[in-house]
């Protein structure tokens, strides 16, 4: 799952902007159906990975206790990236 984790986000998210975890969670479950069953500790621990792998060190991002991820957000999708 891990490898499934990191192609989706290295297209799905970019390290700037913020969202809730949540939105991660629901864009990653409708991903396939290996994502839909990903525990959110599992995902959480994926979304630390991917920004540290991405040079997106904890000054960088950060999780709020209301689970606010900032610094980290859904990347625009491409057909409305240019309206």
């Amino acid at each position: 799952m891990a490898l499934d984790f990191m192609r989706w986000a290295d297209r799905a998210l970019q390290t700037r902007g913020q969202c809730h975890e949540t939105e991660i969670f629901k864009s990653y479950a409708r991903s396939s159906s290996v994502a839909a069953r990903a525990d959110a500790s599992v995902v959480r621990a994926l979304i630390r990975v991917w920004a540290e792998r991405n040079g997106h060190g904890a000054t960088e991002w950060a999780r709020t206790p209301g689970g606010y991820l900032r610094g980290m957000s859904l990347a625009p999708k491409p057909d409305t990236a240019s309206k």
